[in-house]
């Protein structure tokens, strides 16, 4: 076994192709767009519902503010 960006690799003797395991994914409570495991949230994965800091971010002045909706950002 070895490592490509952080993903570990299988490589098997008798068949040249790689089987590369898949990383866990989430949806963002914002946005909705899909992201991955990250090793800065391997102790807290069943935690973390935002994929960055700026959907975060949002979230949190949206229900201070009390509006529902959200909006995408790009």
């Amino acid at each position: 076994m070895f490592i490509i960006n952080h993903v570990p690799i299988k490589k098997y003797a008798d068949c040249e192709q790689a089987t590369q395991t898949t990383p866990a994914q989430k949806t963002c409570a914002l946005c909705q767009r899909p992201f991955a495991w990250r090793k800065k949230w391997a102790r807290c994965w069943d935690e973390v519902r935002y994929c960055s800091e700026r959907c975060r971010r949002t979230a949190k002045q949206q229900s201070a503010s009390g509006r529902q909706g959200h909006e995408h950002h790009r």
